[in-house]
């Protein structure tokens, strides 16, 4: 079995690890961005650009997945600023897809959560995008689209980290 092919050890799986394995990271790193893009694409073809921008459906999808959320929170996880998420919710707001809560844990930091109407908005939402990719060829079995969101959350998660080797 060539050095290339085997499988890699836990000691291979390193930040410092060079050659293939960091190339590998980078072209994945590159087809995520390509990956991106096209979702916006996508997404501007489902939805044009009109009351549900990109950023608004992210804000109500992270709701509706993690549920009531803080202005604060939602920013970390994005990560953006505080203000845009604001300007987002706001707008949400206005048009009756969430509204605040009580925070226990925060006197002044309300919680942001789904009104019934943003809930059936994500569902609408889901279920267009459900009809669309059903009619799509995409020629990966299900085990394996489990195994690259599994990959894409674990670099994710370690790029994400709070600090970085540098």
């Amino acid at each position: 079995m060539s050095v290339n092919t085997r499988k890699k050890t836990k000691a291979s799986l390193t930040p410092t690890a060079s050659g293939d394995y960091v190339d590998s990271i980078l072209a994945l790193f590159q087809e995520s961005i390509a990956l991106f893009h096209g979702l916006r694409a996508f997404a501007e073809a489902v939805y044009g650009q009109g009351e549900l921008s990109a950023s608004l459906r992210g804000v109500l999808l992270e709701l509706s997945t993690k549920g009531a959320q803080t202005v604060p929170q939602m920013a970390r996880a994005r990560p953006t600023s505080r203000q845009h998420i604001q300007v987002l919710v706001n707008e949400l707001l206005r048009e009756g897809l969430v509204e605040y809560e009580e925070n226990p844990a925060h006197v002044r930091s309300k919680l942001v959560r789904l009104t019934t109407a943003g809930q059936e908005a994500v569902d609408r939402m889901h279920c267009l995008e459900k009809s669309i990719l059903s009619k799509l060829e995409i020629n990966v079995p299900c085990d394996e689209l489990v195994r690259a969101r599994e990959v894409l959350q674990s670099l994710r998660s370690s790029i994400m980290a709070p600090s970085l080797p540098k």
